[in-house]
């Protein structure tokens, strides 16, 4: 069975998420005006931590996650999330459309469609190679 797709999942970057000012609120949204994919309100509770609260179904979520920072040569910082479920330091969440938690790429088992493509043919060049 493949693997899902990151490039099928909402995703939460880091680095936008640092941009919202401390103890603001913001609406990210995904898709269209007419096909909304999804919608979560961001809350920054602390410096370096946010609140994601969101509606999967009928079920209110409403979980918090911590950012991290690494310096960077020109005095500047890179934020970071911290997975809320292994700890790794990333810098996307992902929520596959059947789960309910924004977490890792590692957490929800994922790949990118370009991985997936190049497997593909590399399967079947190995084939043609059995027959040379």
């Amino acid at each position: 069975m493949a693997k899902t797709c990151i490039e099928n999942c909402l995703t939460l970057t880091a680095s936008k998420m640092a941009k919202i000012p401390r103890l603001y609120s913001r609406m990210v949204t995904w898709g269209k005006k007419n096909n909304l994919l999804g919608r979560i309100s961001v809350v920054r509770v602390a410096d370096l931590e946010i609140r994601l609260e969101y509606q999967v179904s009928e079920t209110f979520i409403c979980y918090q996650v911590r950012l991290n920072t690494t310096p960077l040569p020109w005095d500047s910082l890179r934020y970071w999330f911290s997975c809320p479920t292994c700890g790794r330091r990333v810098a996307h969440l992902h929520k596959p459309r059947y789960h309910t938690h924004f977490l890792c790429r590692h957490c929800h088992n994922l790949t990118y469609r370009s991985r997936q493509v190049n497997n593909r043919w590399s399967r079947m060049f190995k084939e043609f190679d059995k027959y040379k």
